[in-house]
């Protein structure tokens, strides 16, 4: 913006130095005729030729003179004063290129800055979705694949001993099936906190309701919730996106930042949808670069990279011992029906 308004001065007083040096020149040019032809008039007045010259052509001639080195008089200090102007012209000129030129600089320094740190947040990013794969493989070796090699286990032991002792192969079965009960339903909250299904049937403002409750239930503390504006349907990209934020805010707050009241305001406007997580814990220092969040799915870092890729703008405002507040908005990606 600033570097656009100045290259519009330059070009202004490009054309003003382009101006002032056509007057200049045109102004020289008549210096050197008018020299020429007071130096011919002076010629034909010349008292060796007066015998010769009718003396109202000689009275004429001096008038010419005189009139034409007054006329030198004013040229010249006309020349000066255009001189002086495009000297002034051409000092502002030489400033306010030495402004663009900073200006692009400093606009090629933000454009390395800018590369820099999405070369960083692509890192980051892609380090979370590692540790989110890391952690799926984690839980389904110790829980999934455990219980079904208990349950491998089971069976082969309840076809061993299936003639000798049919009552404790009964048992041994009733136990597989118990297992087998548990595996579908663990199996089927990992699937529900990889992709709430509520997300796409019953939208974002009621997927969040469910999810604070859970938060609510697993840390026995109560979370504020609000809701402004007319709900509509996002898309689920952008649904799960202030899911995973909210939910790592909240959990964030109340594991390491130790608080103790939690608000969540969700808002519904006409040209975007907003999301606002307020704590009342420990708060810490925005100015120190703050890496990813210790043993967290991602950190800061992540939920900034998450808003960017949905062209949201987010705003991070916390003080050590005085709470955070996390503040997100992104466009009304409307979810449009189709038509049947």
């Amino acid at each position: 913006m600033i570097r656009e308004y100045l290259e519009k001065i330059q070009k202004e007083l490009i054309d003003q130095k382009r101006e002032t040096e056509k007057k200049i020149i045109s102004l020289e040019n008549t210096e050197k005729e008018n020299i020429k032809f007071i130096e011919l008039l002076d010629e034909i007045n010349d008292p060796n030729y007066e015998a010769f010259t009718p003396r109202t052509v000689n009275a004429r001639n001096k008038e010419k003179i005189n009139e034409l080195k007054v006329q030198q008089k004013n040229i010249i200090k006309e020349k000066s004063e255009l001189q002086n102007k495009l000297y002034d012209v051409q000092r502002r000129l030489e400033e306010c290129q030495s402004i663009i030129q900073c200006e692009r600089e400093k606009e090629t320094i933000a454009q390395q800055y800018q590369e820099e740190d999405n070369a960083e947040y692509k890192i980051q990013l892609l380090e979370a979705q590692e540790m989110e794969r890391q952690r799926i493989a984690r839980d389904l070796h110790d829980s999934t694949v455990q219980d079904l090699t208990s349950m491998l286990h089971k069976i082969e032991l309840s076809m061993r001993v299936m003639d000798m002792d049919s009552q404790r192969c009964k048992m041994e079965l009733s136990n597989v099936l118990d297992n087998i009960r548990n595996v579908i339903s663990n199996t089927r909250k990992m699937i529900y906190n990889l992709r709430p299904m509520s997300v796409d049937d019953i939208g974002i403002d009621v997927t969040l309701k469910h999810a604070i409750a859970k938060i609510e239930q697993e840390w026995n503390r109560k979370i504020e919730y609000i809701i402004i504006g007319k709900p509509f349907h996002v898309k689920p990209v952008v649904a799960l996106s202030l899911l995973r934020i909210m939910q790592e805010a909240c959990t964030n707050a109340l594991k390491y930042a130790d608080a103790k009241e939690i608000c969540v305001v969700l808002e519904y406007t006409e040209n975007d949808i907003s999301l606002v997580i307020e704590d009342d814990g420990i708060g810490f220092n925005t100015k120190k670069k703050v890496a990813k969040t210790k043993n967290s799915g991602f950190g800061l870092s992540i939920m900034k990279e998450r808003v960017h890729l949905l062209s949201g703008e987010i705003q991070i405002k916390s003080e050590e011992g005085k709470g955070t507040t996390i503040s997100i908005r992104v466009p009304n990606f409307v979810e449009e029906e189709e038509n049947e």
